[in-house]
């Protein structure tokens, strides 16, 4: 029983993982052009809870256009021979 247990726990710590990946972080950095602004205008301390919340917007639309973008082509994904076994596995 044990055993089972603990694939089912690995099976869905690997979903969460690959849903980590399909949110594509790496591509947040350029969100960090939000605190450009306030820190040249020298009120980034008096700002900074509104900045890292509009920091935090633009990387969770982002995600989301990702993500909506991998879910409209999950169909032809499954058909090519290098998406169909990449992080994100269409079936998802």
């Amino acid at each position: 029983m044990s055993t089972r247990l603990h694939r089912e726990s690995k099976c869905e710590a690997q979903i969460v993982k690959q849903f980590f990946i399909a949110l594509r972080p790496k591509q947040w950095i350029k969100n960090l052009l939000v605190f450009s602004a306030p820190v040249a205008a020298g009120v980034i301390q008096e700002e900074i809870v509104k900045v890292f919340l509009g920091f935090l917007a633009f990387c969770f639309a982002s995600s989301l256009g990702y993500l909506t973008n991998d879910w409209r082509d999950r169909k032809l994904d499954r058909l090519h021979p290098q998406k169909k076994v990449g992080h994100l596995h269409p079936d998802l």
